[in-house]
């Protein structure tokens, strides 16, 4: 089936679905010298079965209760989907795995290798193994207000023979996904199929950036570090799944297929496109789900959370944290004024990982703090300050408008029309208390009466600031670049002063971004303004209201659960650090002499 065609077949119209995934990581690994192939092509053929472990407890136990028995239900250029076969009545049928396969081969595939780089088998004619299986259901308890929607396990790519090696691993390039479960076989949690079909080409195109991500640096890299830190894995997951919505929508400037538009995306623009609310429902809207819930708690939530902070005893996964550096990486590579395959690539293909493969593959440097807070003066000035420069503008999304201008089927507008990021009013010598973490920021909105001068004193405990908090003061109504956005850090005993020049009260906000690597570093801040005119209410959203098919999970108070991987990432990151890394050395003398072998074949049936 043509992609147009099994787009418009699968026409989203009210569910979110948020690709989950999990991925493990340990920075103290040695390379893996890679085998010629992580699965023939041609060992797996549709009927064929085979026997795969989806345990998550462990990554090299291999008991029988693990072990799943899947049927091939098809085999594209690039993918073998693989359907278990106990999964619940009601499910997909083969024309559906067909089409999934399809939708792998033509837009999947070719977006995601173009942008990250093929996995380590690409060229020897691997296909990525994905096992549809009642498993992913069974990882979400009864009665959740979320759902795991698939994930991806590192270790099914360490060999399954050999000294020290991963009995465990089902030694394929592969990845789980979410089926449906109508009647709520599974711990009671029904999973319709159109629900469960809405989402799994957006997830096909997460897991694979994963699948890409390990699989080059466990084979290809000359790195002891073989997976990426989740923060920034998680985040390149999410721009796999813009990079659809781009494709799918025939957005595609530049001679490239997926290409950031980088035009300011409004609701009537997605509108226009032919394909363009189908394309933002099945693969765009998650992101802005996130990237709202991140809105809404700044002070808690930043783009990263490294996993060598000090005091770190487990992973951490939010998804505030994902709208975030889903939204930090498209303004970086925006910015960078790169297209998008030679922005990302060099964050996958990298020795490095987290902060320091940012810093570096950008070519950023120390800069990156920079940059991190001139994006959270974007998220605040983007849309509302005419006068701002480019460093505060958001190129490809006009997310004032995206997040409030879309209408709901049932009535209503998402986020309650409002833009949902919150900002705190200052009053007068009234003081505002909050903490801040590495990474997060806080909006802080004043007036100032007409040709008037007030004073902000920012503490944070006795003495001088650390320098990594950043103070930034933004002026809606300013004429010039300069006077929009002044990057103030502030001075001795933290006052900053501003200045109104103008013959009315005018409008303000303090912008404060805490530029500390570690997200486990907390200070209480406390920012008092005098000379303050009366405090602000919150800037309108705009009244421009598109009628279409946007999903429910938008809206403020939607009962559709979202999905969330975080119970299964602690677990299994947890399980990485204590199995998977002392394999790391066996494995790669292992795969020099030997190719890592496929999951058995059964006899047809």
């Amino acid at each position: 089936m043509p992609l147009s065609a099994l787009r418009f077949a699968r026409r989203p119209t009210t569910a979110l679905v948020v690709a989950a995934l999990a991925a493990c990581s340990d920075a103290a690994t040695s390379p893996v010298t890679p085998p010629k192939t992580v699965i023939d092509p041609s060992a797996l053929q549709v009927g064929d079965h085979v026997s795969l472990n989806v345990n998550t407890q462990s990554a090299c136990d291999r008991t029988a209760s693990g072990i799943r028995v899947g049927r091939v239900a098809a085999v594209g250029a690039h993918a073998v989907i693989v359907a278990d076969t106990s999964n619940p009545a009601g499910g997909f049928t083969d024309a559906d795995y067909q089409n999934f396969a399809a939708a792998f081969d033509t837009l999947v595939y070719p977006v995601d290798v173009r942008h990250f780089g093929p996995p380590a088998d690409a060229v020897s004619g691997g296909r990525a193994l994905v096992f549809y299986t009642s498993a992913v259901n069974a990882l979400t308890p009864p009665n959740a207000d979320y759902y795991i929607g698939g994930f991806f396990w590192a270790r099914d790519l360490f060999p399954t023979t050999g000294t020290n090696a991963c009995a465990g691993s089902n030694a394929s390039e592969m990845f789980y996904m979410l089926v449906p479960d109508p009647s709520g076989a599974v711990n009671g949690n029904a999973r319709a199929k159109d629900f469960v079909a809405r989402s799994s080409i957006s997830v096909l195109g997460h897991e694979f950036q994963h699948l890409i991500n390990a699989s080059r640096r466990l084979y290809t890299l000359d790195t002891g570090n073989y997976l990426e830190e989740l923060w920034l894995n998680e985040g390149l997951s999410h721009i796999a799944e813009e990079l659809d919505f781009y494709r799918a929508s025939g957005l595609a400037p530049l001679g490239e297929p997926g290409q950031s538009p980088r035009a300011r995306l409004t609701p009537a623009a997605i509108e226009a496109l032919p394909d363009g609310l189908a394309a933002l429902n099945g693969y765009g809207v998650q992101n802005l789900a996130r990237l709202g819930l991140y809105l809404k708690a700044t002070e808690q939530y930043g783009p990263y959370v490294p996993e060598t902070a000090s005091g770190a005893t487990t992973t951490y996964d939010y998804l505030e944290m994902r709208g975030a550096i889903w939204s930090f990486l498209r303004y970086a590579a925006d910015r960078s004024g790169k297209t998008d395959s030679a922005f990302f690539q060099p964050l996958v293909n990298s020795t490095q990982t987290g902060l320091a493969n940012l810093q570096t593959a950008t070519g950023l440097g120390a800069a990156l703090a920079d940059w991190m807070r001139d994006w959270a003066i974007s998220t605040y000035a983007d849309g509302v300050v005419p006068a701002a420069d480019g460093r505060y503008r958001q190129a490809s999304w006009d997310f004032r408008s995206v997040l409030t201008g879309f209408a709901l089927q049932g009535g209503g507008r998402i986020n309650g029309g409002v833009y949902p990021l919150a900002t705190r009013a200052l009053s007068d010598a009234k003081a505002q208390t909050f903490t801040l973490r590495g990474g997060t920021s806080a909006y802080l909105e004043f007036t100032v009466p007409a040709g008037a001068q007030a004073t902000l004193r920012t503490q944070t405990g006795s003495g001088a600031l650390p320098s990594t908090l950043r103070v930034s003061v933004v002026a809606p109504g300013a004429a010039t670049a300069d006077a929009a956005v002044v990057n103030a850090d502030a001075g001795a005993g933290g006052a900053t002063t501003v200045t109104n020049a103008e013959s009315t009260t005018a409008r303000y906000a303090l912008v404060l971004f805490d530029a500390d690597p570690d997200y486990n570093t907390t200070r209480s801040v406390t920012v008092t303004g005098t000379g303050l005119a009366a405090a602000p209410t919150p800037l309108a959203a705009s009244d421009a209201v598109v009628a279409g098919p946007t999903q429910a999970r938008l809206a403020a108070g939607a009962a559709e659960p979202l999905v969330t991987d975080a119970p299964v990432l602690a677990r299994l990151h947890a399980i990485a650090r204590r199995e998977l890394a002392p394999r790391v050395e066996a494995a790669r003398a292992a795969l020099r002499v030997q190719r890592l072998p496929g999951p058995a074949v059964l006899p047809r049936r």
